[in-house]
Order: structure tokens, then sequence, then C-alpha cells
């Protein structure tokens, strides 16, 4: 079983809780769509010189052959079909071009669509994309990454809810998880959507902080609620496109190095600090003892792609709309996001 625990120095819990508050409050503002006026350098690659050794193959930054493109809300690119094609003139080879919605519902942000071409010609695409009168920017389906955290099981190496000075640590050096829990403990009414990779659903201090969509009926293989994702019970896997957010299946844990599958266990342990089950004698305690926890998987082996990041937030946007609409009988309260990645490039998104 994975475990909840992420035992670490003083100072750097501090930061790591900063970080989920701050990540966090800009995942909650990026419900409402706005966008950066940072620049994007298409100069992907750099030359490599022949003379030194070669260096271990590093993974992509953005994914080949896709391209995210804003256009303005007057272009008639936002007013045609999900699948429509056109075609980017260079004032040479014409470069064909796919352009899709990024998610059925709502658009997270107005007039966003994802570009695919070839692969080679993904450079050339974008800096012609952005020649366009219509078009606002348009940049690489970026990648994200997970940031690295460790594991370990024992509640009283949690010192970042409450120091005394353990593992050498500096007594109070904590944030005051035992003041706040005087005065709540959380509540099931409030859902935290966990923006990462996915959750084990079924782990014995997680499960009953999980949320589950009142609109849906599970296993039926109907979307009951219309919202447009069959049976997402428990949230959505945007990266393979289904309603199941745990992918581990191996009957222990960890798994052996050539292990390449998804493990799922840093969105595992980011909801653990958020709301494992407080006060139940098992396992450790979460910020919130009570909450509701609905699992967005864009994370996997190889990080998450900015379409995928767009498209699970745009899913929490949908289900906060839902909620407030219907007098909270549809949808989800979600009243923040998580989200712990990130990534070496600048985004306009």
């Amino acid at each position: 079983m994975i475990s909840l625990v992420l035992p670490l120095r003083p100072r750097f819990w501090a930061l790591l809780f900063g970080a989920f508050f701050l990540l966090g409050t800009l995942g909650f503002a990026i419900l409402w769509p706005r966008v950066s006026h940072a620049t994007f350098n298409p100069q992907l690659t750099q030359q490599s010189d022949p003379e030194q050794p070669a260096a271990k193959t590093k993974s992509p930054d953005s994914v080949p052959g896709e391209i995210l493109v804003r256009y303005r809300k007057d272009s008639a690119a936002t007013k045609s079909g999900p699948h429509s094609e056109m075609l980017v003139d260079m004032s040479g080879p014409q470069i064909p071009i796919q352009i899709d919605r990024l998610s059925p519902g709502s658009e997270i942000v107005e007039g966003l669509r994802l570009a695919r071409a070839a692969p080679e010609d993904t450079a050339r695409a974008i800096e012609a994309l952005q020649t366009r009168p219509d078009v606002l920017y348009a940049e690489p389906n970026y990648i994200r990454h997970k940031n690295v955290t460790p594991n370990d099981p024992r509640y009283a190496e949690q010192w970042a809810l409450k120091n005394i000075g353990q593992s050498g640590g500096l007594a109070g050096a904590d944030i005051k998880a035992e003041q706040a829990w005087d005065l709540t403990t959380g509540s099931q009414n409030i859902v935290v959507a966990v923006i990462d990779e996915g959750i084990d659903v079924n782990h014995q201090d997680l499960q009953p902080n999980i949320w589950r969509n009142p609109g849906e009926i599970p296993g039926n293989g109907v979307d009951d609620d219309g919202n447009g994702y069959t049976d997402d019970v428990n949230g959505w896997d945007f990266i393979h496109n289904d309603n199941t957010v745990f992918d581990y299946s191996l009957p222990s844990y960890p798994p052996a190095p050539s292990y390449s599958a998804d493990v799922d266990d840093h969105g595992t342990h980011v909801a653990g600090i958020v709301g494992a089950a407080g006060n139940n004698g098992l396992g450790v305690a979460g910020v919130n003892w009570q909450v509701n926890l609905m699992a967005l998987k864009f994370l996997g082996p190889d990080g998450g792609t900015s379409a995928d990041l767009l498209k699970a937030f745009a899913y929490a946007k949908m289900m906060r709309d839902r909620w407030l609409s219907s007098g909270g009988t549809q949808g989800a309260n979600i009243r923040i996001t998580n989200n712990s990645y990130g990534g070496l490039f600048t985004s306009r998104i």
C-alpha cells in the first residue's frame, strides 16, 4: 500500500506547504480564464557538439505535432466544429493542421484550441500561426512533471503538522495544524480537486474522504448526469480518457525499478497531505480530517501535457458551475484545486 507520510526537513516542509497553498490558490484562480504576457521562443532544440560525449537521452519538453493556439473570439476557427481542418500558409509549402476543442463542455480559456500537425512541422506551424491576425498566441503542448517527494508511513514524523523537535527539527516550525483543528477539522461539504497523478481511491486512510459524483450510477456505462463523461464517479483520467483514476495494479508497493507503467503514488501522497482521514485510528492525519477529494489525473510516468492539464481545469470549472446552477444537487462544490507539478518553460496559458 502506498504510504501517505512525507518526512522532510522542517524548512523544506514550510516551503512545500507554502507551495501547495500558492499553487492551490493559483489553480482556483485559473478557473476564471486569464492570460499572462510571457513570450515564447520557438527554438525548441539546441545544437549538440559532435566532440562532446553523448548525453543521456532527455524526455521532450513538449508533445511533437501538438500546438496550443488561442484564437481571437471573432475568428472563424472558434465557430467551426471540434474537428475542423485548415491550412497554414507560409508563402511556401502549406502545412495541414487539425483543430480540436480541448473539452466537450465550456471553454476554460476562450478561443483556445489544440492544433495537430506532422511532428516535423511543429515549429514551422507555430511560427505560421503566430503571424495570423486572428491568433493571439500559439505555443507547444508542454509536458509538466510532478514535484519529487519521498514517502514514509509514520505519523510521528509528520512534524510539518506539529513539530516538537523530532528528527532534529526546530520545535514550533510547523503549520500549527493542531491550533487549526481546535477550530475545525474540515468538512465533507468541501471538495478539493487534486490535479496530479491518480489517487488510490481504495486506500484505507483516503477512502472515507474520496469524492463521489452524486449524479452518476457507478459501472452502468451511462453518462447519467449528462456532463460528457461516462461513469466519472471519483473524477477523470485525462491521460487515458477514462474513469479509472488509479492505475497501479501490482499487489505490492513499491514496484521494481524496471516497472515503467503508472504508479500514481505522487497523487496519492498529495491527497494524503490534503485529506487523509483523521482521528480514525489508522495511518496518518491529513490537514483536513473531513473533506472530499476529487481525482483529476493528468500526470503519468512521463509527466503530463498542458492540453490534458487544461482539460482537468475545464472539468473542475464545469462541475463547480453545475453545483452552483443546480443548488448543490449536481456537480461538486470545488473550493480549491491542488497543483503540485512544474516544468522549465514559459507558457502564456
